[in-house]
């Protein structure tokens, strides 16, 4: 796309770290989606029979299609992906095209962002999307208890037309277009039909519109939901047909499945002898990428054993990360000292903190005994499906080496959920998820004002952290650099979470498709063969 001169040092640093997350221009124009939909759709439109279902699986679907109502999880974007569509989305090259708008402009202070619908866009019901439907999109996010913490830099909205959208932030925000691009985030939901439909708005397939690709026509709760194509989608109807995703917690299950053609794509990564099995499966081959998403030990910190620093110390002590990576996925990836410790990360930090804590099994023993807690009671929450137990019965082991008296507790996943909101939970696994390739995606979860309390599951906060934040929000270059720097040597002073490891992906893919970017939930640009 088309980008004008900035001048000012701000935007130019909005440019670099928008990179991967921006493809609007900082200048006056956009370029508009060619009219035959290729923009959007790519180069996906392969032979393949429209009885064809494309069947893919991931350990969740979702259990609501009220986008602002459900758990904001990989389980529901594999879900609302294909049937709502953003305001822009990621293509399969990762990167941002138009969707429900055919272009947009941001200001060079990096404070507005004006969004153009395309006159074609419509809902499933035929009736027309306009920017008031976007308004009522953003208002019902920022209120979301799930959703509310993207929205966070935005002040407020405006419609001066129907078919315009303009957004007036507190402050540059990196992440804004990324977000606004996430189906997960900020899918485009009908004013009228979630008014009409009230409370029981997604409660069932007939009981929701639908802005995507794709509509849904079937849906056994927590099973799987088929989806079908919309030929009058205005970007063009999807190549593949019909869709249909299971919901597979069984690895073993999910392996024999792809082997036999049952399963085309699954959203689950493979590992150890679960990735040599497909690898020499005939008609099988691999998605493989370095994703964001980041497993780290978490607290509870507000009351109990864990709001003792020295016991959090304790623990750090003891644990070794490259033991996770191998009990977790087999090595296939790499230890980390902070979340979002990435080649990809922007700013580029690859920063080794004086503060980080070193395996030292005595340390460990010491502290535990200096609390009095030798003998003490700990549960380990743990949920389905792989790698938690595994990783959960090593910490275990790891605890009682240490003189605790360990035990370990797995649950589904709603429930985990559940009871970490519910501030049930003393210790656990936790895997922090990111796409926006900027380290305010990553690093935010420890801030409680600024993201609520999602994924900050253990109730950490620090005023120190919520202003370190905010300084990486509103500064540039090296002093935005330095503010996450501050914020990783304070995360290992209070140990905040213990950081274990990263995912190099593999995602099994039959050979009749082509996935491009993992990071991309929606099947519309998958490739067929």
């Amino acid at each position: 796309m088309k980008k004008s001169a900035t001048k000012s040092l701000l935007a130019i640093l909005l440019i670099v770290c928008m990179m991967l997350t921006a493809c609007g221009s900082t200048g006056d124009t956009t370029t508009a989606a060619p009219a035959d939909g290729s923009q959007a759709s790519g180069d996906n439109q392969g032979t393949v029979d429209d009885d064809f279902v494309l069947k893919c699986s991931y350990s969740g679907i979702a259990d609501t299609l009220d986008l602002f109502n459900s758990a904001y999880s990989l389980a529901t974007t594999t879900c609302f992906a294909q049937c709502y569509s953003p305001l822009i989305t990621r293509d399969g090259n990762h990167d941002l095209v138009p969707m429900v708008a055919d272009k947009w402009e941001m200001s060079e202070d990096g404070l507005t962002y004006t969004f153009h619908i395309d006159v074609r866009a419509s809902f499933s019901n035929g009736e027309k999307i306009t920017s008031d439907d976007v308004l009522f999109t953003f208002d019902e996010v920022k209120k979301s208890g799930s959703r509310g913490h993207t929205m966070t830099s935005v002040d407020s909205a405006e419609c001066p037309d129907e078919s315009t959208i303009i957004f007036h932030l507190n402050y540059p925000d990196a992440l804004f277009l990324g977000r606004v691009a996430a189906p997960n985030t900020f899918a485009i939901v009908s004013r009228k039909a979630y008014q009409e439909f009230g409370a029981e708005y997604g409660s069932s397939i007939d009981k929701a519109v639908y802005s995507g690709p794709y509509v849904p026509t079937e849906w056994q709760n927590n099973v799987s939901m088929t989806f079908k194509a919309r030929e009058d989608y205005w970007l063009g109807a999807p190549a593949i047909k019909n869709v249909k995703v299971f919901n597979i917690t069984d690895t073993n299950g999910n392996i024999v499945a792809i082997q036999t053609g049952d399963l085309d794509f699954s959203w689950t990564s493979v590992s150890g002898s679960a990735y040599e099995t497909l690898k020499n499966a005939e008609g099988v081959h691999f998605c493989d990428y370095t994703g964001c998403r980041f497993e780290v030990l978490n607290f509870y910190h507000k009351s109990g054993m864990f709001s003792d620093l020295r016991m959090r110390q304790a623990v750090a002590y003891a644990v070794n990360p490259d033991d996770a990576l191998q009990i977790g996925i087999d090595g296939k990836g790499f230890v980390i000292r902070y979340p979002y410790d990435t080649p990809m990360q922007s700013p580029a930090l690859n920063y080794d903190s004086p503060y980080a804590i070193k395996q030292d099994l005595e340390k460990a023993k010491a502290l535990v005994e200096e609390c009095g807690n030798k003998g003490a009671h700990v549960v380990i929450s743990s949920y389905q499906p792989d790698p938690y137990p595994a990783m959960s019965t090593w910490l275990q082991s790891v605890l009682n080496e240490i003189g605790l008296d360990a035990e370990v507790q797995v649950m589904e996943r709603g429930a985990w959920l559940d009871a970490c909101n519910a501030e049930e939970l003393t210790i656990s696994m936790l895997s922090l998820n990111g796409s926006d390739y900027d380290m305010d995606g990553m690093i935010n979860y420890l801030g409680a004002e600024y993201n609520g309390t999602r994924g900050n599951y253990g109730w950490y906060y620090s005023e120190q952290m919520e202003e370190y934040i905010k300084e990486a929000r509103t500064q540039v270059g090296d002093d935005r650099a330095q503010a996450f720097k501050n914020m990783i040597d304070l995360m290992w002073q209070d140990v905040a979470l213990i950081p274990l490891f990263d995912w190099d992906y593999s995602l099994p893919c039959r050979d009749n498709i082509e996935v491009t970017d993992g990071l991309n939930y929606a099947v519309y640009f998958f490739k067929v063969k």
